[in-house]
């Protein structure tokens, strides 16, 4: 009885050895990357992509969203590839994944762990980000200038989390770093000048909590799906993007602040407190917004929630509001303070990491 046994378990283990042969077949080297010369017969999971690929033993595994994307660009060299959607063992979310459609090359984050892809599998690394880290000329090129803002001529060659965003700017020296999102704002209006910018989003140094970080979407390609030009600021910082270092300053909020006349003009009276004649001229997390408005001297502050709502009643004699969310001093929660939007009247308890519009008052 137990050589019954043996004997179809036995089949089924050459069975297994043979699949993993015929899909590894002969494998094709992309730089130090190893690629099986096949893919698996049928579409599967993200979870049983995984567990097959490592099946085939020996550091057979699920490619990268980069590592596929390098056989997206080999395909032609490495053959066999359906015009499909291909899974890719990185993770977008806490439960979605990265995927690439093989015609066309456009990869998508959000991917469902329960949707079905096909699947190739690869062995080694592939990613040179240590190798340019190592040579940073090769990032920094010939910097564009911006104002006072020196701007890399190249991205990173791999996207990256917003931590390893952080490290491989710094490891540039000489002063270079992340974006800021005000900083990121100007790289995307000057996309044109600046040049070489992929149709992705990119990472800003600007975080949201501690666990959240803003981004901004310089993709044309996808503006169907996406709003081309849009900053986020509920991008976790896990997620993958591209990366463009800049060194210097940008902002000229600090400029203003050493101007508080051109803030305050002539101020507005109303019931017993004065108003700012203008807005400061960008947005700002509120902790900058009560700072900018302190530094005004001679007791400029940023209003209270009841005397931001008299401002919006006479919103008409004071002139110049923005048609967006203000911020107020008055607090709604540890985390949290109240903002008014000027054009709809509606009012939000809102993260102090959100930017919004700032006018100051002070009492009289």
């Amino acid at each position: 009885m137990k050589k019954l046994l043996i004997i179809p378990m036995l089949f089924m283990c050459s069975m297994v050895i043979g699949q993993s042969k015929k899909i590894i077949g002969k494998p094709i080297k992309i730089e130090n990357l190893e690629v099986a010369q096949n893919d698996f017969p049928k579409v599967m999971t993200w979870k049983d992509a995984k567990a097959e690929c490592a099946k085939l033993g020996k550091g057979w595994r699920l490619p990268t969203k980069d590592e596929l994307n390098l056989l997206y660009q080999n395909k032609d060299k490495i053959g066999g590839f359906a015009d499909d959607y291909y899974c890719s063992s990185t993770q977008d979310r806490i439960y979605n994944v990265f995927s690439q459609k093989f015609k066309g090359g456009i990869q998508f984050q959000g991917g469902s762990e329960d949707s079905e892809f096909r699947v190739r599998a690869v062995r080694g690394e592939s990613s040179p980000m240590e190798t340019e880290q190592k040579a940073p000329k090769n990032i920094i090129g010939t910097p564009m200038k911006i104002d006072n803002l020196e701007v890399a001529q190249h991205d990173f060659p791999y996207r990256m989390n917003w931590y390893v965003a952080q490290k491989v700017c710094a490891k540039l020296g000489k002063g270079w770093s992340l974006p800021t999102k005000d900083e990121l704002n100007i790289m995307y209006e000057n996309k044109d000048k600046i040049g070489g910018f992929g149709n992705s989003r990119y990472w800003s140094s600007t975080e949201y909590n501690n666990n959240y970080a803003w981004s901004q979407v310089f993709d044309t390609d996808m503006s169907e799906i996406f709003d081309n030009g849009k900053q986020n600021n509920d991008d976790y910082k896990g997620y993958e993007y591209d990366v463009r270092a800049v060194r210097g300053e940008s902002s000229p909020m600090k400029t203003e602040q050493k101007a508080p006349k051109q803030i305050i003009g002539k101020p507005i009276r109303l019931q017993k407190f004065e108003v700012a004649q203008h807005d400061f001229p960008e947005s700002m997390y509120w902790g900058d917004a009560k700072a900018a408005c302190a530094d005004l001297g001679a007791g400029w502050r940023l209003p209270t929630k009841d005397e931001l709502n008299v401002m919006y009643k006479n919103k008409k004699k004071i002139d110049g509001f923005a048609d967006g969310f203000y911020w107020s001093s008055t607090e709604f929660g540890s985390d949290h303070m109240r903002a008014l939007g000027v054009g709809s009247g509606n009012w939000l308890g809102s993260h102090k990491g959100l930017a919004f519009h700032v006018r100051a008052v002070r009492a009289f």
